[in-house]
């Protein structure tokens, strides 16, 4: 299980809703679990892990975690 799920839990969510499917509130699933390719996102320093929704199971967008101090 990567760090990221520990990170991002109990986080709030960025979105209210699934653009893909319309679906409110919008309820993450596998949050933290799903990631990018490391070559995307360690250059560019852009969101990397995925906003997948409960109830279409597509990706509905990215998110980071929560920075740690001293890392």
């Amino acid at each position: 299980m990567p760090i990221e799920v520990r990170l991002l839990e109990g986080q709030p969510v960025k979105m209210r809703w699934c653009p893909v499917c319309g679906a409110r509130p919008f309820v993450p699933f596998m949050r933290g679990e799903v990631q990018r390719a490391r070559r995307s996102w360690l250059l560019r320093r852009q969101d990397y892990c995925a906003l997948i929704c409960s109830g279409c199971h597509a990706i509905a967008g990215y998110e980071s975690p929560p920075q740690l101090g001293g890392l």
